[in-house]
């Protein structure tokens, strides 16, 4: 993975966390498609793995209750 997370979207910039400060090629391909500002913000690997670990657990969580309740209707 890249080891970013992007954590607060603002009026004229998206904050994102980043592992690796210097791999920076992604911005290049991101800035122009949200017409914002990207401003970086160092975070230890194993943070960023957290995060991304809370936000699957939580998705698979959001997917389990949508196939319990069945379709809407």
């Amino acid at each position: 993975g890249l080891g970013i997370i992007p954590v607060e979207v603002l009026a004229d910039k998206i904050i994102v966390l980043t592992a690796e400060p210097f791999a920076t090629s992604w911005l290049d391909e991101l800035t122009p498609q949200f017409k914002k500002d990207i401003e970086l913000r160092l975070c230890p690997p194993s943070q960023i793995t957290h995060f991304l670990n809370e936000i699957f657990v939580v998705q698979k969580a959001f997917k389990n209750i949508a196939r319990e309740q069945g379709p809407a209707g």
